[in-house]
């Protein structure tokens, strides 16, 4: 396949985590990659030698999502670098802990700032650039089972039940181009944005109570994603697939 011919991805938040794991995923599938950071240059970089390494093309792009001119320039500028935009993982998000009680109104609006609106303009500008196109596309949300409900976390259950409702209404907007929405929703996983708020011990101890009786992977979850992303999900629009070992059930 020609260069110009190479699918190409937009992670956000891919320094680590499940972002940095969705990368490699579709860097396996066989995509190009636009890899967004915030603040971990390093982490960045290393994860563009890894994706070269797989034989895929990165690029990596900084921006502030809290900011929806830098949410809309950083769909703009992966298009440029890479000139075509087939899949987005919105997956950039923040969990700075705090019970109703004390909750701010900054905490609120960063919160629902970058796991949000952030999502809504990139996806915006993703659809713009695809509809422009012709060639249709696919875009995951990265939810969370938070959006049940979670401990100290009125503001971040409020961003991710709000992701969940942008999926289906974003679905039912642009299927008829051919770009397919979707969202995974992910349990208990370790992660750097999980241990923000409880120690591996505290984690561990929470997981060992639930049904699957564990910590999920961050790579478990970006297989979903990649599936999303992938041919053999092209039935599949407006949904929020939960990822968490069956905990649910209980």
């Amino acid at each position: 396949m020609s260069p110009s011919m190479m699918k190409v991805a937009l992670v956000t938040g891919a320094q680590q985590g499940i972002g940095r794991a969705s990368a490699l995923a579709l860097a396996r599938q066989g995509f190009d990659i636009a890899a967004h950071y915030l603040d971990d240059e390093a982490a960045a970089a290393a994860l563009g030698a890894e994706i070269a390494a797989l034989g895929r093309r990165a690029t990596l792009h900084r921006a502030d999502l809290s900011a929806v001119g830098e949410a809309q320039a950083l769909v703009e500028a992966a298009h440029a670098a890479h000139g075509r935009l087939d899949a987005v993982v919105n997956n950039a998000g923040v969990f700075p802990r705090s019970t109703l009680a004390e909750l701010s109104e900054a905490v609120w609006d960063l919160t629902l700032d970058v796991n949000l609106r952030a999502a809504a303009f990139v996806t915006q500008a993703a659809v713009a650039i695809m509809r422009e196109a012709g060639t249709g596309g696919a875009i995951v949300n990265v939810s969370s089972v938070a959006s049940f409900g979670t401990a100290r976390g009125v503001h971040y259950s409020a961003s991710k039940g709000g992701l969940d409702a942008l999926t289906r209404a974003s679905a039912l907007d642009v299927a008829r181009d051919g770009i397919r929405v979707n969202a995974v929703a992910p349990g208990m996983i370790l992660t750097a944005q999980a241990l923000g708020g409880n120690d591996r011990e505290e984690l561990e101890r929470m997981a060992a109570a639930t049904v699957p009786g564990r910590l999920g992977s961050a790579e478990e979850v970006a297989s979903v994603v990649a599936f999303l992303v992938s041919d053999a999900a092209s039935f599949i629009n407006g949904e929020v697939i939960q990822v968490n070992g069956g905990a649910h059930m209980a």
